[in-house]
């Protein structure tokens, strides 16, 4: 998957220890409610739906990256 970097931005690809994000994020019906995802509720859960993102990736059919401040960890 491609990178991107900008003076303040860093899109890169989802991975494993992004689970807990993904969870706080998508463990929200507030934010699901407008996503194509359904509400997450535990961290398995938020792993499961890393992996299907990138079967989904390798399959051609949808890309999402995570999206940091540049320079940061």
């Amino acid at each position: 998957m491609p990178e991107l970097l900008t003076p303040r931005l860093r899109l890169r690809a989802l991975s494993p220890e992004d689970a807990a994000g993904v969870l706080q994020v998508l463990g929200d019906d507030q934010v699901t409610r407008y996503h194509s995802m359904p509400t997450l509720t535990t961290l398995e859960e938020a792993h499961a739906a890393l992996a299907q993102l990138e079967r989904r990736y390798e399959a051609g059919e949808l890309l999402r990256w995570a999206i940091e401040i540049a320079g940061r960890p």
